[in-house]
């Protein structure tokens, strides 16, 4: 089992003009930049062998997250005007090769390999005094994507023998799980679309513990 925190500062949401001329006619901003945070916990599961002081592996995890983050900024030319974008990491997984050397019960390991997450990310452009005045229409365009994405992620940690069987570890990821790109529209006033696009990538620490079945009979690692 693990538990961590993971973050990444500015995950900038850009927008971009599909239809029309400008991002936003009233300088609306074509970038926000949540703060994303938050924790998460789940389990592992992997396969060790060691020859003389090197250990190589293999190690799947998957854990429960909840790392999200949105923010508002307000339009330069019209206050009124502004755009929100969010972003979330709802579940978080790796498929990682482990490569380390072991000095009596420490391991130090460099590790990577695939990475996968539940993403979503949602935006939208509104207006302080109701959107029906925004340029004399109504103009409040929202959108969103959530899907599965797949990535890659590298990192480093340390694992430590507690016992005959049981290893205590910590460690941290990078992550990168590219990125995504989705409309947004308002069915009252369809004459004019925007693009929205987020990159989901960051960093993870995370602590652990293992049971190591066919231990060896001294608690070396």
């Amino acid at each position: 089992m693990n538990a961590g925190y993971g973050w990444h500062r500015n995950a900038n949401v850009t927008f971009s003009n599909i239809t029309g001329t400008l991002v936003s006619p009233t300088g609306v901003p074509g970038i926000v930049s949540p703060n994303v945070k938050g924790f998460l916990a789940g389990g592992q599961i992997g396969y060790n062998a060691q020859v003389g002081n090197f250990l190589y592996g293999i190690e799947a995890d998957t854990d429960y997250a909840n790392i999200s983050g949105s923010a508002r900024a307000f339009g330069l030319i019209d206050a009124r005007r502004n755009s929100l974008g969010s972003q979330r990491l709802g579940f978080f997984g790796t498929l990682r090769g482990r490569l380390g050397i072991v000095n009596d019960r420490l391991l130090v390991y460099g590790t990577g390999g695939l990475a996968f997450g539940d993403t979503t990310s949602a935006s939208a452009f509104s207006n302080t005094d109701g959107c029906v005045l925004a340029f004399g229409a109504n103009q409040c365009p929202t959108g969103s994507a959530s899907e599965l994405r797949l990535g890659w992620t590298a990192g480093a940690g340390l694992e430590f023998a507690l016992s005959r069987d049981w290893t205590a570890k910590a460690e941290y990821l990078y992550y990168d799980l590219g990125r995504t790109s989705y409309t947004l529209t308002d069915p009252n006033f369809p004459g004019v679309s925007y693009g929205a696009s987020t990159s989901y990538r960051g960093n993870v620490v995370r602590g652990g513990i293992n049971y190591r079945f066919g231990a060896p009979v001294v608690a070396r690692y």
